[in-house]
């Protein structure tokens, strides 16, 4: 769908002008990349039962902890995994002794995720 003179186009640029105190101004209309943060994890299935699949992405080859903690902030897993610049994926067991409840894990340094272990 095409809006007015081009208003929906992928293709189509505008350059809007605005006139204050009677002297017409241009704006500078700046290009703008909506790009996935690098700090977000996506975690799934939640709630988890004993096996759980992480997304996420990295900005450089490196090995990276994996940390599960209580809502209380106690640690009661880690592990880690080598990441690699750009999309990482990774299968993770949760350990048998991990028992039911709200948890949150931690891939690096991002910002961890809330998961319910069922």
């Amino acid at each position: 769908m095409i809006g007015y003179n081009g208003a929906f186009s992928t293709s189509v640029c505008y350059k809007l002008r605005a006139e204050i105190s009677g002297t017409p101004k241009a704006a500078m209309i700046q290009p703008v990349t909506v790009t996935k943060s690098s700090n977000n994890v996506t975690l799934t299935p939640n709630p988890v039962q004993n096996k759980v699949s992480i997304e996420f992405t990295g900005t450089e080859n490196k090995n990276e902890a994996i940390v599960i903690t209580s809502v209380s902030g106690t640690k009661v897993w880690s592990s880690s995994v080598n990441s690699h610049a750009g999309y990482n994926k990774s299968n993770i067991i949760l350990p048998s002794t991990l028992g039911s409840g709200l948890y949150m894990l931690q891939v690096g340094s991002r910002t961890p995720v809330k998961f319910v272990k069922q």
